[in-house]
């Protein structure tokens, strides 16, 4: 591989891991909305005492935030292994 195909990789890479961050957020988002619902204010009015859950919503957002989450690793490690070659900087997540 030349180096200019390895910049190319790169920065394709790069602009897919920005890409698969802004969706895993999204996501996660999303999970926070159906676990922040259940915890809000309700006012005590008759015999409700709480909101109930949607376990199976949060659940699914939180697999789908996993599997896109591993990809995104998979282009970080992608990326990092051609930073050296492309002569580019090694990224990672904190």
């Amino acid at each position: 591989m030349t180096n200019f195909e390895a910049i190319g990789r790169y920065h394709v890479a790069v602009k897919k891991a920005k890409a698969l961050v802004e969706k895993r957020n999204n996501i996660l988002s999303r999970a926070a909305l159906v676990l922040n619902n259940v915890t809000a204010d309700l006012r005590q009015t008759g015999a409700a005492i709480g909101k109930r859950c949607n376990f199976d919503a949060a659940q699914n957002l939180l697999t789908e935030a996993r599997a896109v989450n591993d990809e995104l690793i998979a282009v970080v490690d992608e990326i990092n292994e051609l930073a050296p070659v492309a002569n580019e900087t090694k990224i990672e997540l904190v």
